[in-house]
C-alpha cells in the first residue's frame, strides 16, 4: 500500500524536519498543528536522557510491573509526577487511553451509574462500557443538565466523568461547576485531563489548576504525549487510589508498560517543566494574543489560554480555498474531522512555546488575510 492510499485511509503522511517544520507532499512546511503544546520532545535534555536509557536499557520494558516490568524510571517519574501535580501519588501506564480503563476496572464497583458530559473522550466511554457501568450522557458543557441528572440519581453513588479541555476545539470544560455539583450531590468527579496538563495553570497542574480546585477532591488520569511531549499514560490521586488500581486493575496487572528510552524521556520532560514554568505562562499568552487576533479580524472564537484554534467554513469549496492558500504560504493545512470538530471538519491550528514568535505572526497574518479576503 503506497503513503497516498494511506493518507486518505488515515491522515496525511507528514515527516518531521526539527519541531516546527513538516514535509508534506514533497515540500517542507510551517507546522503549527497536533497536540505537542511546548515540543519538548525536541529539547536536548528530553533526547538525551532517551539516548542515554536505550543505550543502557534497551528499549522493551521486560515484562508487566507486577513481574520484571517495574523499572526504576518508572518509580522516579512517578515520584516527580506527584510533586510536579500536588498530588500524594501517580501512576503511570502504557498509554493515555488505557490510562482510563485502568482506573474504571478498579473502582467500577463503587458506583451504580456514570454520567459522563456528552462529548466525553472515547478512552472515557469505551473504558465504562468495558466495565458494564451503566452511563448517561448530559448536554455538552452544560451544569444545569448534569444537575438535573445529578438530582435523578440522588441517594445512589455516582460517577461524572468529563475531558478537562476537549481535544478538538480546546473549549474547556466548566469544572468549577462539575465539581461544585458533585460535592452538592455526594458524587465523585474524574477528569481526564490529557490536552490540560502542561497547558493551563500557573504551574501546568491543568485544568484542576485553572480552576482552583483541590486535587484531593478530584481523581485525574491524562497523557504525556500531548503537552509533556513524550509518551504514557498516568492516573493522579491518593496512595489509597492508586493502591486500589494496582491491585485490582486487570488491565494494569497485565500490560506492558511504556518502552524504557519513553520513561526517561518522560521524566526529563516533566522536570523540565519543573524548571521553566514561565513555557506555560508564554503558551497561555500566546493562545490569548492569536485568539484575540482572529476575533479582531472578525472570526468568531472562545478567547482562552488554550493553544488550540479551530477554524472552519461551512463551504466546501472554501475549505479547500483555504487549504490551498495556506500551501501557497507555505503553511501545513491541518484539516480534519476528529470527534468533536465542528460538522464538516475544520483546520486545527496549534500555537506552541517553542515556535519563534515571527512564525505564529507568520499563521496569524495569513489566516487573517485569508479571512478578509484579502489574497
Amino acid at each position: 500500500m503506497d503513503a497516498k492510499h494511506d493518507a486518505l485511509a488515515i491522515g496525511p503522511v507528514l515527516k518531521f524536519d526539527g519541531p516546527n517544520h513538516v514535509w508534506y507532499e514533497g515540500k517542507r512546511l510551517l507546522y503549527c498543528a497536533g497536540t505537542d503544546y511546548h515540543r519538548l520532545g525536541f529539547e536536548p535534555e528530553v533526547q538525551e536522557s532517551v539516548q542515554q536509557a536505550l543505550h543502557q536499557q534497551g528499549l522493551g520494558a521486560g515484562g508487566s510491573r507486577v513481574t520484571t516490568g517495574n523499572n526504576a524510571l518508572l518509580l522516579e517519574l512517578e515520584a516527580t509526577l506527584a510533586q510536579f501535580f500536588g498530588v500524594e501519588a501517580a501512576l503511570m501506564v502504557g498509554s493515555g487511553y488505557l490510562a482510563n480503563l485502568v482506573l474504571l476496572q478498579a473502582v467500577r464497583q463503587q458506583f451504580d451509574v456514570v454520567l459522563a458530559d456528552a462529548q466525553a473522550h472515547a478512552s472515557l466511554m469505551d473504558g465504562v462500557r468495558a466495565v458494564g457501568l451503566p452511563v448517561e450522557q448530559f448536554a455538552h458543557r452544560d451544569s444545569q443538565d448534569l444537575e438535573r441528572r445529578l438530582r435523578a440519581w440522588q441517594g445512589k453513588s455516582v460517577l461524572v466523568v468529563t475531558d478537562g479541555i476537549f481535544a478538538a476545539r480546546g473549549e474547556i470544560a466548566p469544572l468549577d461547576e462539575y465539581w461544585q455539583l458533585t460535592q452538592n450531590y455526594q458524587a465523585q468527579l474524574l477528569v481526564d485531563d490529557a490536552h490540560g496538563m502542561a497547558v493551563l495553570g500557573t504551574l501546568g497542574r491543568g485544568t484542576v489548576e485553572h480552576f482552583g480546585i483541590p486535587f484531593s477532591e478530584v481523581w485525574v488520569t491524562g497523557t504525556l504525549s500531548k503537552g509533556f511531549g513524550v509518551f504514557g499514560g498516568v492516573i493522579l490521586g491518593n496512595r489509597q487510589l492508586i493502591q486500589q488500581v494496582v491491585q485490582h486493575s486487570a488491565a494494569f496487572v497485565g500490560h506492558t508498560p511504556m518502552p524504557v528510552p519513553m520513561m526517561a524521556g518522560a521524566l526529563a520532560a516533566v522536570k523540565f517543566l519543573q524548571q521553566h514554568p514561565s513555557r506555560v505562562t508564554l503558551l497561555n499568552k500566546r493562545a490569548l494574543e492569536a485568539k484575540q487576533t482572529l476575533r479582531d479580524a472578525g472570526y468568531a472564537i472562545e478567547i482562552t489560554p488554550v493553544p488550540i484554534l479551530s477554524v472552519a467554513f461551512p463551504e466546501k469549496d472554501r475549505v479547500e480555498a483555504f487549504r490551498q492558500y495556506l500551501l501557497k504560504n507555505e503553511i501545513f493545512p491541518p484539516f480534519n474531522w476528529y470527534p468533536g470538530a465542528p460538522a464538516g471538519g475544520h483546520f486545527r491550528f496549534v500555537v506552541t512555546s517553542a515556535h519563534p514568535q515571527e512564525q505564529i505572526d507568520r499563521l496569524l497574518e495569513t489566516i487573517t488575510r485569508f479571512l478578509q479576503g484579502h489574497f
